[in-house]
């Protein structure tokens, strides 16, 4: 669950590297959701793409485990793309009572193109109690947060961590008490009053055989207006808020680990005009559910992992003047989704690796809401073929330090083949790369 809790705060923090159109001006922010569900850059197979590409939960557990270290996972979307991200982290011990530590991502795919940094400092009280501060680096400067932080822990019941953002720390500051010129930026965001983002983490010890894990977080609605520094008649606001949770309860015997999840992430947006040139006036609001179990055990040198999950995806748009956003008029969009993901491999402690793994992605959309959806952006999207199902042969090294592995996509649904060669013999369906190593 951290891995994607971590990511949603990405996206909810980071908002100007993520992924989107952006209509009449490039300030006008991406209105189909803050977690990028939908974006034109993924094309109907990314979902499975992703999907098959992903670390396990066994491996995204160790990570979050870890102080130090470094994953890169790199995979193929189409026949001229990559999406890849890597994660960098360190942490430094400073005395008894200080620490500094690092967090580092660099991300390309459908939803963010980003090189995010984040700092923090821990003040350790003592072997159960730390606070400190985090702050975050970026090339634009209005998009930099702050967040203090407490976090307490006791081996007979867990641990449990609070997180409070500024985001956006200096926006105000910047456009509006020292001002930027029209030449470098002509439309200005200015808050009404300071976004936060709340963050809450809680998980029982591992030395339990029943675990449960939260994470949650939620930004308040907040306003800001867009106003034009050259043109006094372009005015217009935004009330955007945003919400994700999840839940995971699991029991760990002597063969493995089975368990049962829920998660959801929602964002809410209401545009409005408030001068003549923009006549703006419609809400948008866009949630996804997953529900899920998910089992991993091992034997002897053989290890295995299956996850299924059951998907609802809403994307709604109400209003009386679509003008600022990339659909023109009132949108109904649903999609239900179920994925299922198993693998089974030889797995030595050190040594080779090899498996095979079998994913599937099956999806029931309304088809005319679809084609509505993406006709500015894809053209046909989901509306042709909308669930996919591959089969990946895995080979792979392991060593104390890491482990290295790749996988290479066997069609089964016959949907990607060459254009123009509908028999051909060809069921290449993309190929993908992780990199792990800990120090």
């Amino acid at each position: 669950m951290a891995d994607w809790a971590s990511f949603r705060r990405h996206l909810l923090l980071d908002r100007f590297h993520n992924r989107g159109p952006r209509a009449a001006d490039t300030t006008v922010h991406y209105d189909r959701g803050v977690f990028r569900h939908l974006t034109p850059q993924m094309d109907r197979e990314y979902a499975l793409d992703l999907l098959s590409y992903r670390f396990p939960m066994a491996e995204a557990y160790t990570w979050s485990r870890t102080r130090r270290g470094l994953r890169s996972r790199v995979g193929s979307t189409d026949r001229t793309e990559w999406a890849f991200v890597t994660d960098v982290k360190e942490t430094i011990v400073l005395g008894d009572r200080h620490r500094f530590s690092f967090d580092a991502r660099l991300q390309e795919d459908g939803r963010a193109q980003r090189s995010f940094l984040e700092m923090s400092y821990h003040y350790v009280f003592n072997d159960r109690h730390q606070a400190g501060l985090r702050h975050t680096f970026s090339r634009y400067k209005p998009d930099f947060d702050v967040t203090g932080f407490y976090r307490v822990q006791a081996p007979q019941w867990g641990r449990a961590q609070v997180d409070l953002t500024l985001s956006n720390a200096y926006n105000n500051f910047i456009y509006s008490t020292l001002g930027v010129s029209p030449k470098d930026r002509d439309i200005l965001r200015i808050y009404e009053t300071p976004p936060l983002v709340a963050q809450i983490q809680a998980a029982t010890p591992t030395r339990y055989p029943v675990r449960v894990e939260v994470y949650a977080g939620w930004r308040p609605s907040v306003t800001a207006t867009f106003t034009s520094q050259t043109s006094s008649s372009f005015q217009y606001k935004d009330t955007e808020g945003a919400h994700y949770a999840s839940l995971m309860a699991s029991y760990t015997g002597t063969y493995g680990t089975a368990g049962l999840f829920y998660r959801r992430d929602q964002s809410t947006l209401k545009r409005n005009g408030t001068r003549s040139a923009v006549t703006s006036q419609y809400h948008s609001e866009q949630r996804l559910q997953q529900y899920g179990a998910f089992a991993v055990g091992a034997w002897r040198n053989w290890a295995g992992d299956i996850r299924y999950t059951i998907e609802r995806y809403t994307d709604r748009q109400t209003g009386d003047d679509f003008s600022l956003s990339p659909l023109d008029g009132p949108l109904d969009y649903w999609e239900d989704r179920q994925t299922l993901q198993a693998r089974l491999r030889y797995a030595p402690d050190r040594g080779v690796q090899a498996g095979l793994k079998y994913t599937a992605y099956a999806r029931t959309l309304d088809k005319e809401e679809s084609k509505y959806l993406t006709r500015q952006w894809t053209g046909e999207y989901f509306s042709v073929q909308p669930s996919n199902y591959r089969l990946t042969p895995l080979l792979g090294y392991r060593w104390p330090g890491g482990s290295v592995l790749v996988g290479v996509g066997y069609d089964l649904d016959k949907d990607d083949l060459p254009p123009g060669i509908p028999d051909s013999p060809s069921r290449f369906d993309n190929g993908y790369g992780r990199l792990t190593i800990y120090w």
